[in-house]
């Protein structure tokens, strides 16, 4: 008696384990190096939902913080991962001083999300513009996520970076340096002669 309550008891631990899952919330790539002066884009990628099955997302409200003294923010394209069917959402990017707030609801039901949604999808692409040298720091603050009922969808995030090199030098082209040099000897061609 006592080994079928301990059996029982493990195979629910197991079964909850194992329908558990972490929701994570990414930037890919989590970094980059780049250049003044380059334009750039980085997708906010979330995963570990269910594929085919329940646990999808219906809403999302989420702020991402960067240096505006670094990056200019230029646009965000969304992701069709809460549009299923193709029958639109309700997509709001509110652009600020460092700041970037993406906000998309689904059009779709719960049942349409459910079974046709991906386990891992990018929710938006921002679209930026490297300003000058330094580091800047890609973070995510989630205000809120739901699952396709609307329920709060609890997810980690794990936030990027983007490095940012000084202008490099310019260095000649090798036709413009041998012109160059066949210029200065003909000038000193002409300069002996003299």
């Amino acid at each position: 008696m006592f080994t079928t309550r301990l059996s029982a008891f493990f195979m629910g631990a197991f079964l909850v384990c194992a329908s558990a899952q972490a929701q994570l919330l990414t930037f890919a790539p989590s970094s980059q190096s780049l250049n003044s002066g380059d334009a750039f884009s980085v997708d906010l990628r979330i995963s570990g939902l269910g594929d085919g099955t329940s646990l999808s997302v219906g809403v999302f409200d989420i702020d991402v913080f960067f240096d505006a003294l670094l990056l200019s923010f230029d646009d965000a394209t969304y992701g069709a991962g809460l549009d299923v069917l193709g029958l639109g959402s309700l997509q709001i990017t509110t652009p600020g001083g460092g700041a970037v707030n993406l906000f998309e609801l689904s059009f779709d039901t719960a049942a349409e999300l459910n079974a046709l949604q991906p386990a891992a999808f990018t929710l938006a692409t921002l679209h930026f513009t490297a300003l000058t040298a330094g580091t800047s720091a890609l973070d995510l603050a989630v205000n809120a996520m739901g699952d396709a009922d609307g329920a709060d969808l609890p997810v980690s995030v794990q936030n990027g970076s983007v490095i940012i090199a000084p202008p490099s030098t310019i260095v000649p082209e090798p036709q413009s340096l041998a012109l160059l040099l066949a210029g200065l000897t003909l000038l000193g061609v002409v300069r002996r002669r003299a």
